[in-house]
């Protein structure tokens, strides 16, 4: 649980092997809502060296040093609004599913969270048929 939007996740645990299916997810149930006071003006000058562009991504650190990625929303003369909100915060979102296959989680799986186990995360095996070789 926890590697896809909870919205999803939801209805996908529910499925069976042969299954399909549309999922409408609502943005609470996905990238959240838009929030208009994740928007910060900086001056353009915070910026030097960048060739800003309307609705590129930028990122950076936040403050905890995790990576953030903000949008560049307007420039308006030497002021530049940044806006912190995930891309998809706000919209609905359709997914249609097909469920292929249903497995167990292996026991690493369980522990790590993470489909295919650490290996998979790490990179170690990337479906290219060439893991443990």
């Amino acid at each position: 649980m926890g590697q896809i939007i909870p919205g999803l996740e939801k209805e996908l645990v529910n499925l069976n092997s042969g299954d399909k299916t549309d999922v409408l997810v609502q943005p609470a149930d996905a990238y959240g809502e838009y929030n208009a006071e994740a928007l910060q003006v900086l001056p353009k000058e915070q910026f030097a060296g960048i060739e800003l562009v309307e609705g590129m991504s930028l990122y950076g650190t936040g403050e905890n040093g995790e990576t953030v990625q903000v949008a560049v929303k307007s420039i308006a003369g030497d002021d530049v609004t940044i806006d912190y909100n995930h891309p998809m915060a706000g919209k609905t979102l359709m997914f249609s599913v097909s469920i292929l296959d249903v497995r167990a989680a292996t026991e690493e799986e369980i522990q790590t969270g993470v489909v295919g186990g650490m290996a998979a995360a790490g990179g170690g095996c990337c479906g290219g048929g060439s893991c443990g070789t």
